[in-house]
């Protein structure tokens, strides 16, 4: 895929206007992996925004794990607050990454600040989600989303 199509399935942009999703992709840089390279690890402090455009990365705390794949995001809070990473995202299969640095962010949110405020907005809204489902027993859980939860493993949509 390219940035253009990457944006239009993801979870944060989906919903935007071709314009917003346009002055967005101005400022994301392409990563790729190959297969079993980290995209980070737990306890290092890089800041970026990732949007996965092909491939699937498994991300893990502790015993659980989630498989991730085209169309989600992960690491968007780290723009927001420098902390340490908990969790550890690596490459199940070759993978490549939209990817916007915190350095890109700072400019997005100069130059282009309706788009910065709507990237606020829907990595809220995706925090608000994610507090959601972690606030539901497993069984409502899995009720709610046809999916089945386990303390090994964890396959969801997010």
């Amino acid at each position: 895929m390219g940035k253009f199509t990457s944006l239009e399935k993801c979870c944060l942009t989906k919903d935007w206007r071709i314009e917003e999703r346009a002055a967005l992709a101005h400022y994301l840089e392409k990563q790729e992996l190959t297969k079993n390279e980290p995209l980070f690890i737990e306890d290092h402090s890089e800041r970026k925004l990732y949007i996965i455009d092909s491939g699937l990365v498994s991300v893990s705390l502790g015993f659980m794990t989630v498989e991730m794949g085209p169309g989600q995001s992960l690491g968007e809070f780290s723009l927001f607050q420098d902390t340490k990473k908990k969790t550890t995202a690596i490459a199940l299969e070759d993978c490549s990454f939209w990817v916007l640095t915190l350095e890109r962010w700072e400019l997005v949110k100069e130059e282009v600040p309706d788009v910065a405020a709507k990237l606020t907005q829907s990595i809220n809204q995706k925090m608000a989600n994610l507090l959601e489902i972690s606030q539901l027993p497993p069984r409502v859980s899995e009720m709610i989303t046809g999916r089945s939860f386990h303390d090994t493993e964890v396959h969801r949509q997010i």
